[in-house]
């Protein structure tokens, strides 16, 4: 005799094997005096990436963990002017620079000087003069200091005589003080030493002025050059060389022989300047709403109290300043009224850096490009239960630098927070409560004709999320409605990691005296009470409950069995 079919299967679970007792029993079924079992399979049971939905403010990093990820563009700027380095007022004082007249030529009685020079170029010895040079420049409040001043300074020096003309020799030399430092692309002549302007070949000089070009690049401020903002730097300019002169050249006997020096200096300009500041600034403050991450409780039933598990705020800062700040005063508060407050930190020059504050540190060495870490060691409890927003107050930037630094004079410089952000691996609080559910269905127990007294299902439950729980099982009809069968199953489920799941031996008994028959039994609907007894229990969506080794069995079924173990026999 063939039996209808009748199904035991887990749809739902994904069981590995499901059966069919109107075919011809496998000998994997056992037949027992009143009822058989059949083992069932595994099951890939359930995870909490079953039940928690990754979105732009929870993420999930790539070893499955949920983290709270809340970015923001606050678009705080704050410029500082550097203030104009003025040195204009450069003057030098025109140079005569004389030579004596030769015996030979001073005999010459003027009225019959004409008749009686002759055509013979005599060597004037090398003469030396001085002529005054002064610096003199008012500096702004917020230089205390000045080492030097790149400047663009064009020079001209005009040689000329009141009479006739001579040959200044190549050699000729006109030195400036060496806080000067000189630059000339002019033909023969070149500069040594810096400060040093030299003729390379000889110059004829006459009535008619022969002009020579330099320029001024450099002051290097002597010491006690620079006092009260005022820079005063007196000194003279150097003046040294021979000459040829031939009588013929002049018309009349001369009364000196002397060359005019004239040094014209054009606008000066200032380039850059290294100086010691004291400048400052502040940055304003911005608000990072976290209000989006409270939506994912919504995703469970229960007490549940998500904590952010090791926070990290990073801060991205652009300084385009040539020389770092020290920041302070920084500090943070959170909805629920908890006030961070910052170590100062120092914020590179010209860079952008990413600021990390943390509980322990550590993450500006994994980070590309500029980065410092900033510890906070209670972070973790100041950050912990979702708050709505984190309100960040003013910074306040004073230089860093005790020194001199190099600053390009009358620039606008930021200080800028182009984004910010807060990840922390998500949690639950410790004492929260959170209840899970898993339904399997398509269980069916009707064996037609046949009436089932008793059944059970037996498995092995496998626990890797970090939580102890409470199983118990509620039956479910095909509309999904709670019946009663007589079940009884009841366990506590001990926490367990990824690594090392636990396994706790299940039996979910149905008996007959229920207000309901087994037979409209459809569905049993697991469920999990997760009792939290640890604040360091991140969720990783890997973690979950697996069905292992599921086994069901039938008993007390009214009817003819011996039926199917003829049909075994044949």
């Amino acid at each position: 005799m063939l039996l209808p079919a009748a199904v035991f299967c887990m749809t739902a679970c994904e069981v590995d094997e499901t059966y069919d007792l109107g075919q011809k029993p496998d000998l994997s079924m056992t037949f027992f005096e009143e009822g058989l079992a059949v083992p069932i399979g595994n099951s890939t049971g359930f995870k909490l990436g079953d039940f928690i939905t990754p979105g732009t403010e929870l993420t999930v990093d790539a070893g499955g963990f949920y983290s709270v990820s809340v970015s923001g563009n606050p678009a705080i700027s704050q410029s500082v002017s550097i203030p104009s380095v003025s040195v204009s007022n450069i003057a030098c004082t025109d140079a005569s620079f004389e030579f004596p007249i030769p015996a030979e030529l001073s005999a010459i009685p003027a009225a019959t000087w004409a008749a009686l020079v002759t055509d013979y170029p005599y060597v004037l010895d090398e003469q030396e003069a001085t002529t005054p040079i002064a610096i003199q420049a008012t500096l702004p409040d917020e230089i205390d200091d000045i080492a030097y001043v790149d400047i663009d300074a064009p020079v001209t020096i005009s040689f000329r005589m009141a009479s006739g003309k001579m040959t200044i020799k190549s050699g000729f030399t006109i030195t400036f003080p060496d806080c000067i430092t000189l630059t000339t692309t002019q033909t023969g002549a070149t500069v040594e030493s810096g400060h040093i302007f030299k003729l390379t070949q000889d110059m004829v000089v006459s009535t008619t002025a022969t002009n020579m070009a330099f320029k001024m690049t450099k002051i290097t401020v002597p010491n006690g050059a620079f006092s009260n903002h005022q820079l005063t730097i007196n000194d003279n300019i150097a003046i040294k060389g021979s000459a040829v002169v031939n009588p013929i050249d002049f018309a009349s006997k001369p009364d000196k022989l002397a060359i005019d020096i004239q040094e014209q200096i054009g606008t000066v300009s200032v380039t850059k300047a290294s100086v010691k500041l004291n400048v400052g600034t502040s940055v304003s403050g911005t608000d990072i709403d976290l209000s989006a991450i409270g939506d994912i409780k919504d995703q469970f039933s229960g007490t549940v109290d998500f904590i952010l598990s090791d926070p990290v705020l990073k801060l991205t800062v652009q300084n385009d300043f040539p020389f770092g700040f020290n920041a302070s005063g920084l500090s943070f508060t959170t909805s629920t009224m908890r006030n961070i407050a910052i170590p100062a930190f120092t914020i590179p020059a010209a860079a952008t850096t990413d600021i990390y504050i943390s509980r322990a540190g550590g993450k500006a060495a994994a980070a590309t490009g500029s980065a410092i870490d900033v510890v906070v060691p209670n972070l973790s409890d100041l950050i912990r239960d979702l708050p709505e927003s984190i309100t960040m107050s003013g910074v306040t930037i004073a230089l860093a630098e005790t020194g001199f630094v190099d600053i390009t004079v009358g620039n606008d410089y930021t200080v800028a927070i182009p984004s910010y952000g807060l990840t922390a691996p998500l949690a639950l609080d410790q004492n929260s409560h959170m209840t899970l559910s898993k339904e399997i269905d398509g269980i069916n127990l009707s064996l037609n004709d046949l009436s089932v007294k008793n059944a059970s299902l037996g498995l092995d439950l496998e626990n890797s999320i970090p939580f102890n729980m409470e199983f118990t099982v509620t039956a479910l009809n095909e509309a999904g409605e709670p019946i009663d069968v007589g079940i009884t199953a009841a366990a506590s489920i001990p926490a367990g990691t990824i690594a090392n799941p636990t396994t706790t031996p299940i039996t979910i008994e149905m008996k007959e005296g229920g207000a309901n028959s087994i037979s409209e039994l459809k569905k049993l609907k697991f469920n999990f009470e997760m009792n939290v007894l640890s604040n360091n229990s991140a969720l990783n969506k890997d973690q979950g409950i697996a069905f292992k080794n599921m086994y069901a069995s039938v008993a007390g079924v009214g009817g003819d069995l011996g039926a199917i173990k003829d049909k075994e026999e044949e």
